[in-house]
């Protein structure tokens, strides 16, 4: 069974399938959960057996990216997996087959929480690249940084033609470190971000709009420095 979310759909064709525990393992449908077959399925249903069963098929689901769902769980699940598959809100919203749908959206983000659950890691060091020639947008952007979790930033800005003191009440606003450079309007896009990049001190690099919403889990690319 593959551990990893490789041939996510972000778009299932098909509906719910049902996970339950069969002679010895989890199965779906009654059959054992190949995670090829299953990338079409918006998700399983989990069906808990009357008593205590391993959860390691379960779990594999899990970091392959499978969206599981469950209406309860018994006293013997997890407490942090119990409220991860209880948490049912993702199913709230119809499926409209656009590629904007908040209902692929939110299926997807829950199937990204179900991998970290399922893949603990450390928690990331990342250096946030923004570079901007609105001073205006920078108190939301930086107000977004705030909010990501599970993750310790910094912020790395990049003034296009921009001075410091335009910005200097939101950077000092700011709960994260955040260190500046400044460039003339003349020097290229590119540039300004390498020079901002050039400051990281952390493990990762993510590149920030600052006209963009990202979600408080919601991560744009990043990479190794």
């Amino acid at each position: 069974m593959s551990e990893t979310p490789c041939g996510f759909a972000r778009t299932p064709e098909k509906g719910l399938a049902r996970l339950h525990w069969n002679t010895g393992a989890w199965a779906v449908e009654g059959g054992p959960p190949e995670v090829p077959e299953l990338r079409p399925l918006r998700g399983l249903e989990v069906e808990w057996p009357e008593r205590e069963v391993p959860l390691d098929g379960l779990m594999r689901l899990a970091a392959a990216g499978v969206p599981l769902t469950a209406a309860d769980a018994p006293a013997w699940v997890p407490a942090g997996l119990a409220a991860l598959l209880t948490d049912r809100d993702w199913l709230a919203h119809p499926a409209d087959g656009t590629a904007r749908s908040l209902a692929d959206l939110r299926r997807e983000e829950h199937s990204v929480r179900l991998r970290r659950l399922a893949h603990p890691t450390a928690i990331p060091h990342v250096s946030i690249v923004m570079a901007t020639k609105r001073p205006a947008m920078v108190p939301a952007a930086l107000a977004q940084m705030e909010r990501q979790r599970d993750v310790v930033a910094e912020v790395l800005l990049g003034l296009h033609g921009v001075a410091f003191d335009e910005v200097r009440e939101a950077v000092g606003s700011c709960a994260l470190p955040v260190r500046h450079v400044e460039a003339d309007a003349s020097v290229p896009f590119g540039e300004v971000l390498n020079q901002a990049a050039a400051l990281a001190e952390c493990d990762y690099l993510a590149k920030w709009d600052d006209d963009d919403w990202y979600g408080p889990a919601t991560w744009p690319t990043c990479s190794w420095r």
